[in-house]
C-alpha cells in the first residue's frame, strides 16, 4: 500500500506540474497574479517528492505532509468545479487514497527511523 500511495501522489504532483504549464501555454494567460501559479508549481512538486520518498520509505513528515495537501486539492477541486467531470473523479482518487494508505502504514516507517542501541554494538563493548 505504501508503494500505491507514493506513485499516487507522483502522478497527482506531475498532472498539477503540467496542468499549470497547459494553462499558462495553451491559454496565453498573462499571470497577473503569480502567487496562484506558484502555488500550484510548490504543491506539485511537494507531492511528487513527498511521492518519492514514500517509495523510499523515509520522512514520514514529509509523506503525511503531501497527502494531506492531496486531500486539500482534491477538496478544492470539488469546490472549484459546477460538476464533476471524470478527470474530478480522477483527481478525487488520487487525493485520498494515499492518505489512507499512508496512515495504515506507519508502523513501516517507525521500524526504520529506531536508532540501535549503541551500548550493545561490537565496537564499543570493550571500551565503556
Amino acid at each position: 500500500m505504501r508503494q500505491a500511495a507514493g506513485i499516487m501522489l507522483m502522478i497527482l504532483g506531475a498532472l498539477m506540474l503540467v496542468g499549470c504549464v497547459v494553462v499558462l501555454i495553451d491559454y496565453d494567460i498573462n499571470v497577473q497574479d503569480p502567487v496562484i501559479d506558484i502555488l500550484f508549481v510548490f504543491f506539485g512538486a511537494y507531492l511528487v517528492s513527498g511521492g518519492v520518498f514514500c517509495l523510499k520509505k523515509k520522512y514520514l513528515e514529509l509523506c503525511l505532509g503531501a497527502a494531506f495537501i492531496a486531500v486539500f486539492t482534491t477538496i478544492e477541486s470539488w469546490i472549484g468545479s459546477y460538476s464533476l467531470s471524470w478527470s474530478d473523479w480522477i483527481h478525487s482518487v488520487l487525493g485520498i487514497l494515499p492518505i489512507v494508505f499512508v496512515c495504515l502504514r506507519i508502523s513501516e516507517w517507525q521500524e526504520i527511523q529506531g536508532r540501535p542501541d549503541v551500548s550493545t554494538s561490537q565496537g564499543l563493548r570493550g571500551q565503556v
